[in-house]
């Protein structure tokens, strides 16, 4: 028993002491943070009352040459058009819908599931999830069937799973093609056919 006082005795104390540690240790750093602070000052930019920048960039790019290097690019990163709207697959898809649908739909490419389907329960499962194409009626924009063009990837596979798990509870059509560029005219037609009047 006294064996037992003594083991949680130097239990506590062994606490106790680590915790003491810790918070000088959170101390220091806290201390050596505010230091760097108190070396920025605001750039004077005689406009009156304006203090400036909140943070004066030459003296952070003084003290930390190589972050700054990285973190403080000038004007930006670069950003340039790509020649093209989508891939390859995706233009050819919309091209053969466009041949084949009735003037009384239209195509919409890549949607987040949040645009067009609403989650009853609170939860946040739709967020970061689309569907390749969405097919709607022209004027009132309700949804006729979606096309997933799907990957062999695992990824894809889960994807697929949840698409035609969600389509089947909202008693709309999931048309899944494969994601290749040859999909012909004929084929894309011959899936389509039963779901809207072609």
């Amino acid at each position: 028993m006294g064996g037992f006082l003594a083991f949680s005795a130097l239990l506590v104390v062994f606490v106790i002491v680590v915790r003491y540690l810790r918070k000088r240790e959170v101390e220091a750093f806290m201390g050596e943070d505010l230091n760097v602070l108190k070396d920025f000052k605001p750039a004077k930019s005689g406009r009156g009352e304006d203090p400036g920048p909140i943070v004066d960039v030459e003296a952070l790019t003084a003290r930390y040459p190589d972050v700054a290097k990285t973190a403080i690019a000038p004007g930006g990163p670069d950003y340039e058009l790509r020649d093209v709207i989508f891939d390859e697959i995706h233009r050819n898809l919309i091209d053969i819908l466009d041949q084949i649908l009735p003037d009384s739909y239209r195509v919409f490419v890549q949607v987040p599931l949040t645009s067009f389907v609403r989650e009853q329960d609170g939860h946040a499962s739709l967020y970061g999830k689309s569907v390749s194409v969405l097919v709607c009626e022209r004027t009132t924009h309700k949804v006729a069937f979606a096309i997933l063009l799907r990957g062999a990837g695992a990824m894809e596979m889960e994807q697929h799973r949840f698409l035609a798990d969600l389509f089947r509870k909202l008693d709309k059509t999931l048309v899944v093609l494969p994601m290749v560029s040859g999909i012909s005219t004929a084929e894309v037609r011959e899936v389509i056919s039963g779901l809207v009047q072609l």
